[in-house]
């Protein structure tokens, strides 16, 4: 409130996906004005916006912060999954929570994953609240990233899209987990004794690589083997590299349920 016209020159937004206007850019002494934010909605996310509206006043610009959380006529809960850790050749799962908000009833016509990995089966359903189970083995280590699309015959939302993330960390282990072999001289043969903790070993397909050509493997054998506990002993004979310096490389052991990669290092010299 304040003496003279008001003049709105400009609104300026926060992001290209929202626009500003004004019911009027001059407002006498009295008269009122409406500023209008116009976003779009593309999940259900919460969304944060701001505009900045700059006018003739002393005390211009003016900050305007907006926030919505959108309401779905069809949303389900979670809205997106996380599987803190997940260990490779194990599954989890979760329950998805399929409703109408406005109580109307829906169906559920299709079910897609993004990958076989994520399977999902329906629990329960009727016809205004579906219970789905959604079970994910993760076939490889690392960060997951997957999702899952519901397909409904909702006209205001007939897809819907749950990410579904997680950490998936090997259950092989190997003792030990560095190998230092000190100073060594060039081409130098040295057995290594590699204690490995796995529940899917294959003396057929066991293999050792290295990363560095410099490197040679002769041999990678299986010493000895427990089928109860998993524990394996395994012999690989290493020849060092030929010439002098410090020298390190990752070996990459084959032929378990997941890679196992296993630094080593010497310094080369007489």
């Amino acid at each position: 409130m304040g003496f003279g016209v008001l003049h709105v020159n400009d609104i300026k937004t926060s992001c290209g996906c929202a626009a500003g206007k004004i019911t009027s850019n001059d407002l006498a002494t009295g008269e009122t004005g409406e500023v209008v934010i116009e976003f779009d909605i593309v999940d259900s996310s919460t969304v944060v916006h701001s505009a900045v509206v700059e006018t003739n006043d002393s005390k211009s610009p003016h900050l305007l912060t907006i926030r919505a959380t959108p309401r779905w006529p069809l949303d389900v809960k979670p809205r997106k999954m996380h599987f803190s850790l997940l260990t490779l050749g194990q599954s989890g799962k979760r329950s998805v929570e399929v409703f109408a908000a406005d109580g109307e009833s829906f169906e559920i016509v299709g079910v897609k994953s993004s990958a076989p990995s994520v399977e999902c089966r329906l629990l329960s359903d009727n016809g205004r609240r579906a219970l789905l189970e959604v079970l994910v083995r993760p076939e490889t280590t690392g960060i997951m990233t997957e999702h899952l699309v519901l397909t409904t015959n909702n006209e205001k939302r007939p897809t819907i899209s749950i990410p579904i993330t997680g950490n998936v960390v090997s259950t092989a282990r190997i003792q030990p987990s560095r190998v230092l072999l000190g100073r060594r001289a060039p081409k130098s043969h040295v057995t290594v004794r590699l204690r490995l903790q796995s529940l899917a070993v294959s003396p057929n397909t066991l293999s050792i690589d290295s990363a560095d050509a410099d490197w040679q493997i002769t041999k990678c054998a299986i010493v000895s083997e427990d089928k109860v506990s998993g524990e394996s002993l395994i012999d690989i004979d290493v020849v060092t590299p030929s010439t002098d310096g410090y020298h390190r490389t990752n070996l990459t052991l084959n032929g378990i349920n997941d890679q196992v990669h296993i630094p080593i290092s010497s310094y080369v010299g007489g």
